[in-house]
């Protein structure tokens, strides 16, 4: 009996200690969103990482106001994210992405000073310029961002480095970014050890877009081991639409049920309204961020959104009109302010969502539930940090012009000399055409002032049949070596991929020139000069069936390559 009563008894405390505990763990309520301490996000859309970015970058006061009065916001938030539309590195070739005449974006190096001076602490690297010139190029990127201490995402020097988040822990609560180009770039994603970037499959219907939420699903699976707040943030959509598709939406809603926090897009290049699903805010597009371009269209109209985040996830946004110049972005005031928030408004509501407009910026509330992650801050990951910068091959600096070249002799003061030119393609593409073009300097002395090369094509418009010209004007080097750099006595070799909209028949003519202010006449010429200022380059012939641009621009870069094997 003793025995029973002392188990009756032992029973009857355990139960009693069980139910102590279950009281006092009870009374532990998890804190509500609006009770627990709140950081900051802030989010802008495309930066144009080449062309005319890098006059402004070789100019310090035009640097210096890329980001104009929007650099305030970015620095003072816990963590500032934009799309870096292109590459930025010294070297690199134009790569087959897969489209025919690509527009090819390359930034200088300078370019990494501007966004960390900005206060910009990561970079989404995945859409379809990151891939311009090549997976060289683009390593040369990633290595330049790690060594400033900017983080990346949506890219990776391999297949698992790509498909890594990036991570922030901001006191008790830890942050991932997950990226990826969902756009048209499907020869540049990562494979094994090549770089590239992630997944580069169209956010369409059916087993597509049901692949795509499974790997995503999967990253997502992995970040919560860290992570109590993970956001996307996908290149999606196409070029200059000011609504999402169904098929976006959708996919929208599947991610977000799959458990991210939040949407944070980009690739339209026009700002799109917001949509709220289950509680969490999905950004379509904000717009550009900055622009190479000037003019008053919807690309030159955008939002920054600051994002309010706890453990528990998004807790509100506010949104900050822009307005867009060329290589400068301020926030926008007056009617050009007012238009912007109407934008906002009415492409939200379309989606289902209120806005608030408050002096001048937005505002909408989130609902993001309950705490996702560990109850415990955690260490999360890092990427490792190479021993040294990996630099893509270069080009642009040889010692003589090379055999294959046609020869010319033109003078231009300064003592600059055009030496020679090549045409790659030797037939044009129908019906969309580019060609390659490359023209070789040369200067004796050092050049104080920073001339740009002209290069122009002219041939018949479809519809008009009139001759019509197509012109790239741009700093030598493809933009990265202006003529004050320029070595004494070396050849300066000038690639330029110029896209032609002319009619798909008959000739197309190229012709170069110097500019300064207007373009120049030369000094001395031993080729017949057309309007007293151009050198004539030939031209080329459209073909059907002909050899597409890229394919004839690698087999060029493969005889080359053979020619150097001993």
């Amino acid at each position: 009996m003793k025995t029973i009563a002392a188990t009756f008894y032992s029973v009857l405390w355990f139960c009693a200690l069980v139910l102590l505990f279950g009281a006092c763990s009870s009374s532990k309520e998890v804190p509500a969103p609006e009770d627990l301490p709140t950081h900051t996000i802030v989010y802008g859309g495309d930066v144009t990482n080449g062309r005319r970015i890098n006059d402004a970058l070789f100019n310090e006061k035009h640097r210096n106001r890329l980001f104009g009065d929007v650099e305030p916001l970015l620095e003072k938030a816990d963590i500032a994210l934009v799309n870096g539309e292109g590459v930025i590195a010294k070297g690199g070739y134009f790569y087959d992405k897969g489209e025919p005449r690509p527009y090819m974006y390359r930034a200088h190096p300078i370019m990494i000073d501007v966004l960390k001076s900005a206060g910009v602490d990561i970079v989404a690297v995945g859409n379809n310029h990151a891939g311009d010139y090549g997976p060289e190029a683009f390593a040369e990127m990633l290595d330049r961002l790690s060594a400033a201490g900017i983080a990346y995402t949506g890219g990776g020097h391999s297949l698992d480095d790509a498909r890594q988040p990036a991570y922030f822990t901001l006191k008790d609560t830890v942050v991932a970014f997950v990226g990826a180009d969902l756009t048209v770039a499907k020869a540049f994603r990562a494979e094994g050890d090549k770089a590239g970037t992630l997944f580069h499959r169209r956010a369409e219907k059916g087993r597509k877009q049901d692949r795509l939420v499974r790997d995503l699903a999967a990253i997502l699976k992995r970040a919560r081991k860290y992570a109590h707040v993970v956001l996307f943030t996908p290149h999606w959509g196409d070029n200059w639409i000011a609504e999402p598709t169904e098929h976006l939406r959708t996919l929208a809603k599947r991610l977000i049920k799959a458990g991210y926090d939040g949407i944070l897009g980009h690739s339209s290049h026009w700002l799109q309204g917001v949509e709220i699903i289950e509680g969490k805010p999905v950004m379509y597009d904000a717009g550009n961020l900055v622009v190479d371009y000037g003019g008053g269209d919807d690309s030159h109209r955008a939002m920054l959104w600051k994002l309010s985040v706890t453990r528990a996830g998004v807790t509100g946004l506010t949104g900050y009109p822009l307005a867009l110049k060329k290589n400068r972005t301020n926030l926008a005031k007056g009617a050009v302010r007012d238009g912007i928030l109407r934008l906002v408004k009415e492409r939200s509501k379309k989606l289902g969502t209120t806005v608030a407009i408050e002096n001048g910026i937005v505002r909408i509330a989130c609902r993001p539930g309950g705490i996702e992650g560990p109850a415990e801050v955690r260490q999360p990951p890092k990427r490792p940090k190479g021993s040294r910068l990996r630099l893509a091959p270069s080009d642009t600096i040889i010692d003589a012009l090379p055999p294959e070249a046609v020869p010319v002799n033109v003078t231009y003061e300064g003592g600059i000399k055009l030496i020679g030119y090549q045409l790659i393609a030797p037939e044009l593409t129908v019906p969309k055409a580019g060609q390659i073009v490359a023209l070789y300097w040369k200067a004796e002395q050092k050049i104080d002032k920073s001339y740009r090369i002209h290069l122009e094509a002219r041939g018949k418009h479809e519809g008009s049949g009139k001759e019509e010209k197509r012109i790239a004007s741009h700093l030598p080097g493809d933009w990265l070596l202006p003529t004050d750099q320029w070595p004494p006595g070396k050849v300066i070799r000038d690639w330029t991929l110029i896209r032609l909209k002319f009619k798909p028949e008959g000739t197309v003519k190229f012709y170069a020139g110097l500019s300064r202010k207007g373009l120049l006449k030369p000094e001395s010429s031993d080729q017949p000069l057309v309007e007293e200022k151009l050198v004539p380059l030939g031209s080329t012939e459209y073909r059907s069936g002909s050899t597409r641009l890229l394919d004839a621009f690698e087999e060029y870069r493969r005889q080359q390559s053979a020619k150097k094997q001993p």
